[in-house]
């Protein structure tokens, strides 16, 4: 799946905790990906960071043994 504008608010507050939740639902296939594109300059870590800062903040069914 590749997401244009990954750095944006709809991205942080709705796409990405619906991905987890599907994800931790188990309605994902087992090799899908993401691809996030964004103007906003960032490296690879600092784009896994903040997904995962927003999960912990957005998704409805978080469960935190599930992050590492």
């Amino acid at each position: 799946m590749a997401i244009f504008g990954a750095a944006g608010d709809l991205t942080q507050r709705k796409l990405i905790p619906a991905l987890y939740n599907l994800k931790e639902s188990k309605l994902l296939p087992e090799n899908f990906a993401v691809i996030g594109v964004a103007r906003a300059e960032m490296n690879d870590e600092e784009f896994r960071r903040r997904l995962s800062d927003e999960i912990r903040e957005f998704a409805t069914d978080f469960d935190n043994t599930t992050m590492a």
